[in-house]
């Protein structure tokens, strides 16, 4: 499998839709799939989609982000990203899951029997997205998933799901990839432990009502001290042998309850987690270096999804992590993501949604 990555800097949406497609002509003038993702500040989303697709013509996904960029590039945020990807031992088939906060509605390019990836962008706003995620894995058997939770520039407002030739809002879109398959993942933070272990005791879904003997709001704030620094400590707790983060996103002082960013399994030991900009880029390289070592520099789709508050929190040092991955470590063409949550593929779960962390996967043809 062979993948070619384009962008554009332009901030006019014109010039950039042109040269993005330009770009990518010259240099794979017949994709087997694309992969596109926008700047939550790009203007021209729907416009993007259908002259994209429609010059191209082949399975299109992808989503809108908080910034993200390609390999050698210039600046940090580019306002349109492309992935070409040719393939003759894998097939690729576009779909979406839409209206998320109702009845589900899926819609698939054709039908598949056994795929072996897939790859998901869940508008997660206002959706709680462990559900589509289970959804995606009882309907295809247990199927390793990755991807990531759409951006929107932090309006909170309006995050994109690209399908094809489509610009769509509360849905998930995803790329079902089968054949001859083989891919490989990893997984950093750099958050640390900061109080003693607490059981979550009362849960329903995303909502956390107590935690050890206290209700959650109390848990948390009786420790911070200021209800306005609860996002600089997500919740860590341990799932089989993997740490999973949680960002806490609101809460109900009235009820006690917070609300995080994806599900946590009621008798979970919790704690809360702190950490530095240091810590922050030693975690994102050592799991770039991982994926290398086990891959080495072979031919793929290299992408990098990393949590938008890291970008918050890094600042000025943003820039380090992008290029641990981008320029320090992989040899291949690869793409960098800032998203508002990351799925880690897992053999047990099929899938780990993370938050404040960073996912690193690499996937191929079979050798």
């Amino acid at each position: 499998m062979k993948s070619i990555t384009v962008s554009s800097e332009h901030y006019n949406s014109e010039l950039a839709i042109k040269d993005v497609i330009n770009s990518l002509r010259s240099e794979m003038p017949s994709p087997s799939a694309i992969l596109i993702f926008t700047d939550g500040r790009f203007d021209a989303s729907s416009q993007a989609a259908q002259e994209i697709y429609d010059t191209f013509k082949c399975p299109m996904a992808g989503c809108s982000t908080n910034g993200g960029s390609i390999k050698e590039a210039r600046k940090l945020d580019h306002m349109i990203i492309l992935v070409g990807i040719q393939s003759d031992a894998i097939k690729f088939t576009s779909g979406a899951i839409k209206n998320l906060t109702s009845d589900f509605e899926y819609e698939i390019s054709r039908e598949v029997i056994d795929p072996a990836l897939c790859l998901i962008f869940p508008d997660a706003l206002f959706a709680n997205a462990t559900p589509i995620i289970d959804y995606m894995r009882k309907k295809y058997n247990n199927i390793p998933i990755t991807g990531a939770f759409p951006g929107d520039d932090w309006t909170f407002d309006n995050t994109l799901q690209y399908l094809d030739g489509r610009c769509l809002r509360n849905s998930a879109t995803f790329m079902l990839l089968e054949g001859e398959v083989q891919f490989s993942a990893t997984t950093g933070h750099g958050w640390n432990q900061v109080t003693e272990l607490f059981q979550v005791q009362e849960v329903n879904g995303n909502v956390v009502s107590r935690i050890g003997n206290k209700t959650a709001y109390d848990f948390y704030f009786d420790f911070i001290g200021d209800d306005t620094l609860y996002s600089e400590f997500p919740l860590r707790f341990k799932m089989d042998d993997d740490w999973v983060m949680r960002a806490p996103l609101k809460w109900d002082k009235e009820s006690g309850s917070i609300t995080f960013g994806a599900n946590i399994p009621v008798d979970s030991m919790a704690s809360l987690a702190s950490t530095t900009k240091q810590d922050l880029i030693v975690a994102a390289r050592e799991s770039a270096m991982q994926l290398n070592d086990t891959i080495g520099e072979r031919e793929g789709l290299w992408l990098s999804f990393s949590c938008a508050a890291r970008k918050r929190h890094l600042s000025t040092r943003a820039i380090n992590e992008r290029d641990s991955f981008l320029n320090d470590i992989v040899k291949q063409p690869a793409v960098f993501l800032y998203v508002y949550g990351e799925i880690m593929p897992s053999p047990q779960h099929s899938a780990i949604i993370q938050n404040q962390s960073i996912v690193h996967i690499c996937i191929g043809e079979k050798r």
